[in-house]
């Protein structure tokens, strides 16, 4: 969430070089989203769970984010 959070602002420039892009489930690891809820972006955003985050920086970049593995291979799929 760190990563996300620190470079809100430049991955949506770094995925428009890509026809299509979808973010997938983000992996927090032992991150805990109370650690980050002071964070302005957090309260901006009403943000309150992982999936939340992962929902607001796909539409900030302009993506689609996928919660389920099998919305994955449905992408994959579908661009054979």
């Amino acid at each position: 969430m760190h990563r996300i959070l620190v470079g809100w602002n430049e991955f949506p420039n770094a995925l428009k070089l890509y026809d299509e892009s979808y973010i997938y489930d983000i992996y927090a690891a032992r991150e805990k989203i109370e650690d980050f809820s002071n964070e302005e972006i957090f309260k901006d955003l009403n943000l309150k769970s992982v999936e939340d985050l992962g929902n607001a920086f796909a539409k900030h970049c302009g993506n689609t984010y996928l919660k389920e593995f099998t919305e994955v291979e449905n992408v994959i799929e579908k661009s054979d």
